[in-house]
């Protein structure tokens, strides 16, 4: 091999140990450690909601063709079988469900554009307003339970997702 695959090789490399240290790279990973310790205290809190207040709530109209019926509605799982009694631990897994869910996409989606030594201020921007759109996200689940609004609030994310990873694909992988 020549010298200078070796002079590419470490090119390279010092390319990547900038892109790293890149100041708007660090705080992106911040944002991301910041929407995971958020789902961590969501998670601690959750777990002294969620528990024991799942109890079992007899239907006492019906008649057994109805109960046939049902027997076979929860087969295929179209009839929930155990109904929740506080309704706020319902609200508090739904919304730790969507905490979870977005940390997942923001972790796949700044590990493609870290790989892809791509974007870096844009991508901040975008983590933090993902940050940020979780936590307002993460109370309207608490206290609205409107799937219109559910609806609108994944478009935006679905949205700044898509900018994350066109910006990965379109600045990087060189």
């Amino acid at each position: 091999m020549s010298s200078t695959g070796f002079h590419i090789a470490s090119t390279v490399a010092a390319d990547e140990t900038a892109f790293v240290e890149d100041w708007h790279v660090r705080v992106t990973w911040i944002g991301f450690m910041t929407l995971w310790v958020f789902w961590a205290l969501v998670w601690t809190i959750r777990s002294f909601f969620i528990g024991q207040s799942r109890v079992a709530v007899p239907d006492h109209d019906t008649n057994a063709a109805d109960d046939a019926e049902t027997a076979q509605k929860k087969k295929f799982g179209f009839v929930p079988t155990v109904s929740v009694a506080n309704d706020f631990s319902a609200r508090l897994d739904r919304a730790h469900n969507l905490v979870q869910d977005i940390l997942f996409s923001l972790l796949c989606l700044l590990s493609m554009n870290t790989f892809a030594r791509a974007s870096t201020r844009a991508v901040m921007i975008l983590a933090w307003f993902i940050v940020a759109w979780a936590v307002i996200f993460f109370f309207a689940e608490l206290f609205v339970d409107n799937r219109y609004a559910r609806f609108v609030y994944a478009l935006i994310l679905f949205g700044m997702y898509l900018a994350i990873g066109g910006l990965a694909f379109k600045q990087g992988f060189y």
